[in-house]
This record gives structure tokens, C-alpha cells and sequence, in this order.
């Protein structure tokens, strides 16, 4: 399939910018597991718009942003479901598409339970930095075993390509959640990692 021919651009905004804001949005999921509540999937449907502080919240809807398992098994749910949500949420924002090409329901569930790989960010958006590129394709592995584990380790993947907000809110989500959950599909070949001590490209 070429994805690039089959996804529509829209906008899309800075890397620091989708960033920032998606971190923001992540500050309110952590905060909705800290209290156990149902967050199960993330919607910003006006995000562009008016940032997250408005216009952002978690519903029941929007299947584009479900992970793979949900699909299979909604009870299975977890936060590895919501590290997939906001990777989906971020590549809209930064390549201005969706990351899968889907037009139906159907399709979308054909393409999320099939072993092909969601497109790499950088197809569609040749501008942005390849380590960012690695960070959003782990958010988006349709194995969640080879996703982030948590909340936490998305965030810290993701601060440095951030402003000062975005560190920020990696701080709360790791006052809220903990420390990241090391070791947890660390040893995974095709889990890609960014060393925070890096900056971006």
C-alpha cells in the first residue's frame, strides 16, 4: 500500500508545538488513571484550534483512535492503550493525516488487525526528526508489548522535542503515575528508545 497516497493532508503543526500540546492532553489522562477512572481513548478534535486547555477530552468514541486490542478485546484496555491514542493523536497534529488511511470502520479494523506496520511518520511528514520519527512509530507499534509501557516513559521520550510545557507536564505525569516502569519490553528489537541526553535532529 502507499500510504502516502492514500492519506489526505490537512494542517499540521510544528513538532515543538504538537508536542507541547500533547503533553498537555497526557497530564489529563495520567490524571484520570491516578484516580481510576474509564479513560479508555483520546479525542482532540478541535486541538489545533484552540490548544488542549479547551478543547480537549477523553470520550468513548472516535474508533480511529482505539489501539489494535481494543478492537479484540475491550476490556482489555489498559495504559499502553493510551500511549497509542495520543501516538495517533500526535502524528494527525504533526502530518496533518491520520496515520491509518481508513475510510470506514471496517477498513480501519481490517488495516489495525493486519501484521502491517503503521506508516512511519517521517513518509508523511519528510521535516521531522528522525529520533522523533522512532519516538511516535513506538507509541504506534500495534503489539502493545513492543509499545511504551506507560504514560511516563511516552512523555519522557517525548519532552525533549518539547518546549518548557511539555517538561512540565512529563514532570506531572510522573508525579501522578510513578517512576517509568523499567525493564518492561526493554529487551524487544523492535522497541525504538530515544536517549533523553540526545537532543533532536
Amino acid at each position: 500500500m502507499n500510504a502516502a497516497r492514500h492519506h489526505e493532508p490537512t494542517n499540521n503543526l510544528a513538532v515543538p508545538t504538537a508536542v507541547d500540546w500533547v503533553l498537555e492532553t497526557g497530564v489529563v489522562v495520567a490524571a484520570a488513571h491516578a484516580q481510576r477512572l474509564a479513560t479508555r481513548r483520546v479525542r482532540v478534535q478541535t486541538l489545533p484550534n484552540g490548544g488542549p486547555s479547551g478543547s480537549c477530552r477523553a470520550l468513548m468514541s472516535a474508533p480511529r483512535y482505539l489501539a489494535p486490542e481494543q478492537l479484540v478485546d475491550p476490556a482489555s484496555a489498559d495504559e499502553r492503550s493510551d500511549v497509542w491514542a495520543l501516538g495517533v493523536v500526535l502524528f494527525e497534529l504533526v502530518a496533518g493525516v491520520a496515520p491509518i488511511p481508513a475510510r470506514s470502520y471496517l477498513e480501519l479494523r481490517h488495516i489495525l488487525l493486519s501484521s502491517e506496520p503503521v506508516p512511519p511518520l517521517d513518509l508523511l511528514a519528510p521535516h521531522v526528526p528522525p529520533a522523533f520519527a522512532r519516538v511516535v512509530a513506538c507509541a504506534l507499534e500495534k503489539d502493545r508489548e513492543l509499545r511504551y509501557p506507560s504514560l511516563v516513559e511516552l512523555a519522557d521520550a517525548l519532552a525533549p522535542f518539547g518546549g518548557e510545557l511539555a517538561a512540565q507536564s512529563a514532570g506531572r505525569i510522573a508525579a501522578l503515575l510513578g517512576p517509568p516502569r523499567s525493564g518492561v519490553a526493554a529487551a524487544s528489537p523492535r522497541r525504538l528508545r530515544v536517549d533523553r541526553r540526545s537532543r533532536p535532529e
